[in-house]
């Protein structure tokens, strides 16, 4: 069966377990890097949000990693206002680390949104990740030997202090991420770091890729240690 595009019925369903309070009192922030799983939320929320009150910011982390990274804070603020919607940049000022640069780059973009999402009363922060990524990272702290608890380390949603972070599209699988950006004809920004096998992750997504079978093994472990967690939990 192929697969298909994220319906609005199916995504509004999907929104019902995060027992959303949509109102005009209540701001809604989801962090869009410019790339398809990022975007494929965006015209999932946009179109969830027309027909209910609640408004939508879009924040772009500019992490001034790339060469293009500028380009692509306009490219992202453009999608943004076609969409009629608040568009902030944030940007990562200062010295880079040598080492450790995509998980240093990681916390001090969730501190970064995490900041700015209190200083303007958002109480939803979204951000885009998705059910391969879950694979990828359960499988990596499986390498490592983690507990079973360490294991599911991708929670749909948690609380950071007054700011509730959720993630609506972690059941769904990449490739209807990509199907719902080709629906809305939405071009997106490839990250050139995804393709660069010195980082862990590319080189557990490279190995699903060349051994789907193992890719089918995890996503079957994956939901019992989810159940074991649950009851630990």
């Amino acid at each position: 069966m192929l697969p298909k595009f994220i319906s609005d019925i199916e995504f509004s369903k999907t929104l019902e377990g995060f027992n959303l309070e949509i109102n005009r009192d209540f701001n809604i922030a989801v962090g869009v890097s410019g790339g398809v799983d990022s975007l494929a939320l965006l015209v999932l929320m946009s179109r969830y949000l027309k027909k209910r009150d609640g408004n939508l910011t879009v924040l772009h982390f500019n992490h001034k990693l790339r060469k293009d990274s500028d380009k692509e804070v306009l490219d992202v603020k453009k999608i943004t206002e076609s969409f009629g919607h608040k568009f902030k940049a944030l940007t990562w000022s200062g010295s880079k680390p040598n080492s450790s640069i995509m998980k240093i780059a990681r916390e001090k973009r969730y501190q970064s949104m995490i900041e700015y999402c209190k200083t303007q009363c958002i109480f939803y922060l979204m951000t885009a990740h998705h059910f391969d990524d879950f694979i990828e990272t359960f499988y990596m702290r499986s390498l490592r030997k983690y507990t079973t608890i360490g294991l599911n380390s991708i929670p749909k949603k948690f609380v950071s202090d007054s700011l509730i972070i959720q993630r609506p599209l972690i059941y769904y699988k990449k490739v209807r991420l990509i199907k719902t950006c080709e629906k809305y004809k939405l071009n997106w920004i490839n990250d050139s770091s995804n393709q660069d096998s010195r980082f862990e992750r590319v080189k557990i997504r490279k190995s699903f890729q060349e051994n789907p079978t193992l890719y089918q093994k995890i996503e079957r472990k994956i939901n019992k240690k989810i159940l074991e967690n649950n009851e630990i939990e």
